[in-house]
């Protein structure tokens, strides 16, 4: 279920086959946060959508809020006192000094490091 997924701990929530009066067999399931039940979700009984003259099948969905979208805590990192530093390296150079010299001496000094 998406909606349950916002709490940011999807891979608690889990469904079950069950059955309530009102539910059709076979097409019920108990929703589970963990080991707490937290809602139902399942087709009516066709006998109830009968009885209520409904023109098609009807599906019911049940949620306890509460433990149902109990958050799990966000984990945060600590900001680092000596955060990174970008820096910009601009060169003055003579218009006649070729591309080719100027690579050459920038992958000779790099080459260094």
């Amino acid at each position: 279920m998406d909606v349950l997924s916002l709490t940011g701990d999807e891979a608690s929530v889990r469904f079950a086959p069950d059955s309530l009066p009102i539910l059709r067999p076979g097409r019920a399931a108990r929703i589970y946060r963990d080991a707490t039940p937290v809602g139902w979700l399942g087709e009516i009984h066709p006998q109830i959508v009968k009885a209520l003259n409904l023109p098609t099948s009807a599906f019911i969905f049940e949620l306890e809020i509460g433990p149902a979208f109990k958050a799990k805590q966000l984990k945060y990192h600590k900001i680092s006192k000596f955060p990174s530093v970008r820096r910009d390296l601009a060169i003055v150079v003579d218009e006649n000094v070729p591309l080719a010299v100027l690579q050459e001496n920038v992958t000779v000094s790099a080459s260094g490091l």
